[in-house]
């Protein structure tokens, strides 16, 4: 007596030899990436979004409740812009104008700063708190 597979093992079989395949061809695929740097920010040790702007060089990285800006040629931190308290996420920059934007999330504001100082020009009211600002495109 033959025996057959249901299509539906069959399909089970194959899904599974994805999963044990497919990872270790993407593995493979990366080997041309590698760590060759490490750059402390400081505390909190997270971060979310970061914003690379080839013109000025700069590497802005949201980070808890602040902005770093670090040099992104030799990866020394320059400055931040400050007073987020409900969390920094996206990041904005629009050379032309010298100004940059985050997030104050948790609080649902905007701020504005100046490119040159990182001091903050002004913090504009965008959504109600509760909702959570959370990222900025430019």
């Amino acid at each position: 007596m033959r025996r057959t597979l249901a299509p539906s093992a069959v399909m089970l079989a194959m899904a599974a030899s994805l999963f044990i395949l497919v990872p270790s061809a993407w593995a493979k695929g990366s080997a041309g990436y590698s760590v060759t740097k490490t750059i402390s920010i400081g505390s909190p040790d997270r971060w979310d979004y970061l914003h690379f702007e080839p013109a000025s060089g700069k590497l802005y990285v949201a980070h808890g409740d602040s902005l770093a800006v670090i040099d992104g040629h030799d990866g020394k931190v320059i400055g931040s812009v400050t007073g987020m308290p409900g969390g920094s996420h996206g990041i904005g920059i629009v050379d032309a104008r010298g100004k940059g934007y985050t997030d104050d999330g948790r609080n649902g504001n905007v701020i504005v700063f100046d490119l040159k100082t990182l001091k903050t020009i002004k913090t504009l009211k965008t959504i109600p708190a509760e909702k959570d600002a959370d990222g900025i495109v430019f």
